[in-house]
C-alpha cells in the first residue's frame, strides 16, 4: 500500500537546517556585533565628536564653536562636516567652514601609514587680525592650547601619514590691522589648492597647485612638487596685476 504521507507531516526535515543556521550563536555574535558597529558609527560618534568640538573650544579655547551636521560611515570610513564657525566672545568668526569631507582607507594598514584617499574642504574662511594692543588673534589663540608636560625630543620622526588627495575649494583670507589709527582690511578669495600624493615617508614628493585672487583684480599661483620629509618644495611661482597700494595699506 503507497505512502501517502507528504512533507507536511515532517516539518523538522525542511525547516531543520534553515532553523539551526538562524539560532546559530557565531551567526547571532556576528550579526550583533555589526549592529552594534553601526549603531557606534551612524549614531554616537557624530555626537560625540560635535559634543568634543564644543566643549573643548568654550573651556579651553574660551571661543565658541559651532556645527551644523556630523555624519560618520564606519563602513565607508568616511566622515563629513558642516558648517562649522570658532568665533570669539563678540560674536566675529575666526575659523570656519562649509563642508569637510575625510575619507580614510584600510590601506594603511598595509602601508603602516595613516592613508587617506580624499580630504576636500569647501570654502574655508580664516580671519587674521592685529588687535589693537598689537597681538595677533590667532596667537592668543595658540596659547591656550594644551601644553606638553614631556620636553620636546631633537629630530623626532613625523607621523607615517599618507593623503592621495586633498583640496581646499573656494577658501577666503581676511587680513585686519586695528593697532594704527587708520585701521586696514583685505580679503583673498577665493583661494584654491589642491595636493596630489602627499607624504610624510622619507624622500617621498606630490603635486601642489595653488591659485588665489587677489584684492584689486591680481592673482598668484603655484604649481610644483612638495615633500614633507625633508620639507622642500620646487616648482614655479606665478604673480599678475599686483597693486602695490594693497599693501602700503599694511606698510
Amino acid at each position: 500500500m503507497p505512502d501517502k504521507r507528504n512533507d507536511q507531516d515532517f516539518p523538522d526535515k525542511k525547516s531543520g537546517p534553515w532553523r539551526r543556521l538562524i539560532l546559530n550563536r557565531w551567526l547571532l555574535t556576528g550579526i550583533a556585533a555589526i549592529v552594534l558597529y553601526a549603531l557606534l558609527g551612524f549614531v554616537l560618534t557624530p555626537h560625540l565628536i560635535n559634543r568634543y568640538v564644543t566643549r573643548f573650544s568654550s573651556e579651553t579655547l574660551k571661543h565658541q564653536a559651532s556645527m551644523d551636521e556630523v555624519r560618520v560611515n564606519p563602513f565607508l570610513l568616511t566622515l563629513d562636516a558642516k558648517n562649522f564657525s570658532l568665533a570669539e566672545p563678540s560674536g566675529r568668526s575666526i575659523v570656519g567652514f562649509d563642508r569637510l569631507f575625510v575619507n580614510f582607507q584600510l590601506s594603511s594598514l598595509f602601508r603602516w601609514a595613516w592613508t587617506f584617499a580624499d580630504i576636500r574642504l569647501e570654502k574655508p574662511t580664516l580671519h587674521l587680525s592685529i588687535e589693537p594692543d598689537g597681538h595677533l588673534n590667532l596667537a592668543t589663540l595658540a596659547d591656550r592650547l594644551p601644553k606638553s608636560e614631556k620636553p620636546a625630543t631633537p629630530k623626532k620622526q613625523p607621523p607615517r601619514l599618507v593623503i592621495l588627495h586633498s583640496e581646499i575649494v573656494d577658501g577666503s583670507i581676511t587680513v585686519s590691522d586695528l593697532s594704527d589709527a587708520t585701521p586696514a582690511t583685505e580679503t583673498f578669495t577665493p583661494l584654491n589648492i589642491e595636493f596630489k600624493e602627499i607624504s610624510t615617508l622619507p624622500e617621498q614628493q606630490g603635486l601642489c597647485t595653488i591659485h588665489a585672487d587677489l584684492p584689486g583684480g591680481g592673482t598668484i599661483g603655484w604649481s610644483g612638487t612638495l615633500s614633507l620629509h625633508p620639507l622642500f618644495s620646487e616648482g614655479q611661482l606665478s604673480i599678475n596685476a599686483f597693486k602695490l597700494a594693497t599693501a602700503w595699506k599694511f606698510a
